[in-house]
């Protein structure tokens, strides 16, 4: 197993699955990837990551590359607090302003395409920021996310929206942001490799339901100071990849594919032990 390749967000926002891994109360063999979610979504496709969270527009658009594991996501009903547009004026007044878009983040930025178009009926001047946080860069109002998002305190930008809760009020869904996504030549070779992770991150995830505080204080250890408690803030993440979540993110991606931001996507396809395929 000391050939697997699996990725990590390096967000605190992935710690709660990841516990066991990072603590190293459980063993993982293989090789453990950090990045943000923009980066891993590349690294999967080139193929340099064999299974990793990616942001789930990414299994959209090149859904031919992957299978999903079923048992995760990272998804919100509402607010999350790690997915932000921090602005200098009011939301009714973004309408052909400038918005800088975070690079660490795929999903994120369709999200807010779809919010603006779609029910603000907004054409701002979207701008790629150079880094993951508001540098020299001046833009009306920027998409931040992760830890960026739960460190971002400037007073030049005294608005703040919540992504999770904008979209939760225009749509009464959730919002599936990250998928753990595999490599189908990958796991058609090594579907016994992938098991082995999926088993893994299940036995990491429950290790961490076990130990609240241990994740609070491994998430503080990585975000100093963050605008919230670590203790508020994962009451508003969940992980599983329930039908409700399911049913959910297919109605993003048809949103999303109508605005031509994906390819149309109709199914989820997950890995199964050759044994259990129909």
């Amino acid at each position: 197993m000391k050939d697997i390749k699996l990725g990590f967000i390096n967000y605190t926002n992935t710690v709660p699955i990841y516990y066991g891994l990072l603590t190293g109360k459980i063993t993982f063999e293989g090789k453990l990837i950090k990045d943000v979610p923009g980066k891993l979504n590349k690294l999967l496709k080139s193929g340099e990551l064999h299974i990793s969270p990616v942001s789930s527009i990414e299994y959209a658009r090149n859904q031919k590359y992957y299978y999903l594991l079923n048992n995760f996501c990272i998804n919100s009903k509402g607010y999350v607090r790690s997915v932000i547009l921090v602005s200098k004026v009011p939301i009714e007044e973004l309408n052909r302003k400038k918005i800088g878009l975070t690079p660490a983040s795929e999903t994120s930025k369709i999200l807010l395409k779809i919010l603006l178009t779609d029910y603000f009926h907004f054409t701002p001047l979207y701008i790629e920021l150079k880094n993951t946080y508001l540098t020299e860069e001046k833009p009306d109002a920027a998409l931040l996310i992760g830890d960026d998002a739960l460190n971002f305190k400037n007073p030049d930008y005294p608005y703040c929206f919540d992504l999770g809760e904008l979209w939760r009020e225009k749509t009464s869904l959730p919002v599936v942001f990250a998928l753990w996504a595999i490599r189908r030549d990958f796991a058609d070779k090594w579907p016994e490799k992938v098991h082995y992770v999926e088993k893994l991150l299940e036995k990491s995830y429950k290790l961490g339901l076990s130990d609240p505080e241990g994740i609070v204080n491994l998430s503080t250890s990585m975000c100093a100071k963050p605008v919230c408690t670590f203790e508020e803030y994962y009451k508003h993440l969940g992980y599983r990849f329930t039908e409700e979540y399911q049913k959910a993110l297919l109605i993003f991606y048809k949103k999303a594919s109508r605005l031509g931001f994906c390819k149309e996507c109709k199914k989820l396809d997950f890995f199964l032990l050759p044994d259990l395929k129909q």
